[in-house]
This record gives C-alpha cells, structure tokens and sequence, in this order.
C-alpha cells in the first residue's frame, strides 16, 4: 500500500470516529446523559462534553479533581458516593446512585442519577466509568404527579375509576373509603352497581354510552354504604384510558343536604304552611291527574268544596293565633274523615278542598260529607275557650257534572254557598 493510500484509510478512519463522536455526543445531549471516566490511581476525572454541561463547568479551566467535585456535591451525599464507589471496585458489578449536587455556573441544585462500573487490569482496579442522568426535571414531573394523586386520594370528593366494558372498579380514592365505610381491597372487588343502590344495569350502560358520546356525563344516584344506609350523590362522569384500558372516572359529591333542602322547598311551593295540607298549586295537579284518569279508565270522582262557618267569629273576637289552633283542629277533622288516596287542599283562609277518587258508590261522597260535617260541629278547646264551629260542603262530581277542572270546581263551589244558606250541611250541585 502506497504511502497516499495510508493517508487516506487514516483520514477516512478519523472522519468516521469524529461522526460516531458527534453522533455520541447528541446522544447524550438528547437523553440529558453525560459520560464520565474516574482515573483510580491518579483520581482525575475525564466529562464528556455533556457531562460539563450538566455540572454548569467550562471545558479545559476546570479542574477535574476528587477535591473539585465533592465541592459541587451536597454533604449528606459524599459519604454515601465514597460507599458506592468502593462496593462497584468490590463486586465488580453496575453501582446506580442518586444524589444532588450545586451547579458551578448558576448554583441551582440539580439532581443527577449516576450509574457506574469499576474497570480491572488483572485484579487490580484501574478506573471507574459510568455515566450521570440529570433527572431534575423528570423528578419535579413526578413528584407533581404525586402531589396532584395525593390531592385526589385524600379528597373529601369521592374518586373511582371503573372498568368501562365490565363497570368494575379498578381505583378508588379515600374520599370513597371514608363515605361508604369498604375497605380499598373491598372497593377493587366491587362493580359500580354494587354501591349504586337504585341504578339498573340498562341505566348504568346507558350512562355510559352517552358519557363516551359527550366527552362527559352529570348523573344523581344514591350510594349505599356498608352498614346498609344510603345517601344521594351527584356524578361528574369521564371517558378515560387508564392502565391501557377504556375507563371511566367518577366524581362523586355528597348532595344529601341539597337534596333535603330541595324537597323542603317542594314541599314549600306545594303545602299550606300553617296545616301542611296541599295548598291551590298541588290541587290544581292533583285535580288534573283525576281527570286524565278519569278520561282513560271511565273513573268516577267527586270534588268536595268546604267553608268553616263562624270562623270569622272566632279569628276577629281571639286574635289569629286562636284562629290558626282553630284551622289546625279543623283540618285534622276533615282529614280523619277521607282515606289516604284523597286529596284535602287548603285553598284559602278557611276553604278547603278535597278529591275522593276511585268511588265504587253513589253514596260515598254524601258518605265522607256527612263525616265532615259531624266532626267539625263538635266543640273545641282552644286555649281555655269552648268553642263551635260549622262545615258548609257542596259537592260536584266527574263526569256527571262536568270533565273539566274550572266547571268542577265552580259547581263544587255554588253548591257550597247553597249549603251556606240553608247552614251546616252539604249539598250536590245537581240538587241546587
């Protein structure tokens, strides 16, 4: 071979370590990695030049002894550092480590994951190689993604993760250990539909579907606990993929006290504060359901419209506090006299109204009225006074006198101003 081909093979040969450097060299840069090489005998230290990078160093003024880099290192790790070295000299095995050490150029503390393999000549130790990781930043992820898990544990919002296909659970959270009284092995053994006391298997894959199809779902059930109670939740329901797997995540919100004030101010809206008797509103729906009732199985029905006579009397001479004992004592008469199915309704001051639904007679509604007017003639205690009060009924009746809500109660109403007339009675608006 000529002298100018050796030339050429050495320049070719050069050329491709300089790449294969280079190629190293981003390597490196890409993984956050440097390379290190540990001089036993002399404890010099040789970096790549990632490595300077990572320590914050300039390449060619740094000193690179033992002294110099324990001088970057945090205390409690150099005893720690001095152990690792030695034990990768004594098994002759890859030692890793994780320590931090203090940046030269900007000071910031930094974590770095060494790892490192003893080299022999013979059985004499020569030099260490290895390479360091700095994991700051994966180590700042994690820690934030340990953070936010615990702030889902340790939540009072109940957190579980269910298996979309099968709606078993696969996760749930403390919030959900502490309200329904399972333990978290408990929880992982039980389908969704174990602790939803009222939801169907149709409803849950229903839920499900449209929670797919809207990105997210808002649902109300009522959990049931260990020890057999139960207590309302509202849902806020999410696609997810979790373990590889389609899922679903379920936030939970104890609703129980919502719930409880929405029924009391139904209840409010519907019900006469002072007796707790249907008011006009619930009547009016009462009486419409009668009605369509009536239309599609043929039902007969009567509506019976009641004043209190003397009333007036008695609330102008006592004051209205008598007159509400009064009001009371009235309508727990009048309620005494009808079944549970039947409606009583306070329409005004001392109006009442009631539905009798599903009458087999002809007789009941004169039956009832009668009762009605019976009792409430009956004298009355009220604080320290007897006292006398009457009942004036009339009566109008589904379909015999009219199929419609206005004429039913306006015919139940003339024949109630009858019965005034003549004085503690009832009368049909037929017979006025």
């Amino acid at each position: 071979m000529s002298l100018q081909h050796y030339k050429e093979d050495l320049d070719i040969a050069r050329q491709k370590i300089k790449a294969r450097e280079e190629t190293f060299n981003h390597i490196e840069e890409l993984s956050n990695l440097g390379s290190f090489e540990i001089d036993i005998p002399s404890n010099i230290r040789y970096y790549s030049d990632n490595q300077y990078k990572i320590y914050g160093l300039t390449k060619g003024e740094d000193v690179l002894d033992q002294e110099f880099f324990k001088s970057m290192l945090l205390p409690q790790y150099i005893e720690p550092l001095d152990i690792a070295i030695q034990d990768s000299i004594d098994t002759k095995k890859i030692i890793k480590l994780q320590v931090q050490i203090k940046r030269k150029n900007d000071g910031k503390i930094i974590d770095i994951l060494y790892s490192g393999k003893a080299i022999f000549d013979g059985d004499t130790p020569v030099k260490i190689v290895g390479s360091a990781q700095d994991i700051t930043e994966r180590l700042a992820v994690e820690r934030h993604a340990q953070e936010l898990a615990n702030v889902i544990n340790y939540s009072s919002t109940e957190v579980y993760i269910i298996d979309a296909k099968t709606l078993d659970c696969v996760y749930v959270n403390q919030g959900a250990i502490n309200a329904l009284g399972y333990s978290y092995e408990e929880l992982l053994s039980m389908n969704i539909l174990d602790i939803n006391s009222d939801l169907t298997q149709r409803e849950a894959i229903k839920i499900r579907q449209e929670a797919i199809e809207k990105t997210f779902v808002i649902n109300r059930a009522k959990h049931r606990r260990k020890d057999g109670t139960t207590y309302h939740v509202q849902a806020y329901i999410h696609p997810l993929v979790y373990n590889n797997k389609d899922a679903l995540v379920l936030f939970d919100t104890d609703i129980s006290e919502t719930i409880r004030l929405e029924e009391e101010l139904l209840h409010q809206a519907n019900h006469d504060i002072l007796t707790g008797l249907p008011n006009r509103m619930l009547l009016k729906d009462r009486l419409e359901q009668a009605l369509k009732s009536s239309a599609r199985y043929k039902e007969k029905f009567s509506l019976l419209f009641i004043d209190l006579d003397k009333f007036k009397q008695i609330n102008d001479s006592l004051g209205h506090d008598a007159g509400d004992k009064v009001l009371i004592e009235a309508s727990m008469r009048i309620r005494s006299c009808i079944r549970e199915e039947d409606t009583l309704a306070r329409v005004g001051g001392d109006e009442f109204v009631i539905i009798l639904r599903h009458l087999k007679k002809n007789d009941c509604s004169s039956i009832v009225s009668k009762n009605i007017v019976q009792k409430v003639r009956q004298e009355m205690q009220i604080d320290g006074h007897t006292l006398f009060i009457a009942a004036s009924v009339g009566i109008s009746e589904c379909p015999d006198d009219a199929s419609n809500e206005s004429s039913l109660m306006k015919f139940a109403d003339l024949a109630m101003y009858k019965a005034k007339e003549e004085g503690d009675r009832y009368v049909y608006y037929h017979d006025v």
